[in-house]
């Protein structure tokens, strides 16, 4: 937790050393937005995966797409700098039952919460007709606590697994697995609380549909690192050169709450002479 403190007061301090240097300095160009977003993700782990022979972003198996819901403060300073603070709720899943790896019958379940401190860099201003429309990049740091729980798919198997402990009995034929948590006997399933660092980085785009609003759309990936990145999905095996990572796809609306009431139009009247309020 004190890490977890540690990160967002050092990042805090950098926000007010970009704003110290003049970015936003005129109240009217800076404004605060609540933004919702919904989408879907996907856990690229040691668990699951593409039916073939291959690894990275390629390791990829469509029907174990999840939902994802984020909730988020965003004050930008100026046309091209912002801030946001986000709350991430993923659900990630995978199934070894299709994957090149089917022989161990693995399948598991995470509930991730995440919580992010993001930098927005605006670097395109453009048009579509007579709507704005902004390009933007992302990039910060997040913390990620989890919850999985894991076992087997087939009913009755004799395949279980071991955690650093030695708990629990491993099969002859998966001595390539290292687990880290608490077997349940009763339903067959081990289960693991804990939480990993992440860099969160992406791109978006967002319009305006009144005055307040705007919608968008955004993807990126978050790329766990420390102690437990490598077990978001529950182990790692000896095979595993990197530690786990997602990528995130969502929709947004946000609303503009306090600033410049026309937002998008005002600001590109020196863009686009063609905007203006109705």
């Amino acid at each position: 937790m004190k890490k977890i403190i540690l990160f967002f007061l050092i990042g805090l301090s950098a926000l007010q050393a970009v704003q110290a240097k003049g970015y936003g300095s005129s109240s009217s160009e800076s404004s605060d937005y609540i933004q919702f977003g919904a989408g879907v993700n996907y856990l690229f782990g040691d668990l699951g995966g593409a039916n073939y022979n291959n690894s990275g972003y390629a390791d990829y198996d469509f029907p174990y797409t999840r939902p994802s819901l984020d909730l988020a403060y965003i004050h930008d300073f100026s046309d091209d700098i912002g801030v946001r603070v986000s709350f991430m709720y993923n659900l990630f899943g995978g199934n070894d039952k299709h994957s090149r790896n089917s022989f161990r019958e693995y399948l598991y379940t995470t509930n991730s919460f995440e919580l992010s401190l993001q930098l927005i860099y605006y670097f395109l201003h453009t048009s579509i007709g007579r709507t704005s429309l902004d390009v933007y990049a992302f990039a910060g740091g997040a913390y990620n606590w989890y919850k999985t729980e894991w076992g087997c798919f087939v009913q009755g198997s004799e395949y279980a697994l071991r955690n650093r402990n030695g708990t629990g009995a491993i099969s002859s034929e998966h001595p390539d697995v290292d687990v880290d948590g608490e077997y349940s006997e009763s339903d067959n399933r081990w289960k693991r609380s804990d939480g990993c660092f992440a860099l969160p980085v992406g791109l978006g785009v967002r319009m305006p549909i009144t005055q307040t609003l705007n919608i968008g759309a955004e993807a990126g990936y978050r790329f766990a690192f420390g102690r437990s990145a490598d077990y978001i999905d529950g182990m790692e095996t000896w095979y595993s050169n990197s530690n786990d990572m997602y990528f995130i796809f969502n929709l947004t609306v946000a609303y503009c709450f306090r600033g410049t009431q026309n937002y998008y139009s005002n600001r590109r009247k020196s863009h686009y002479g063609k905007f203006r309020r109705r």
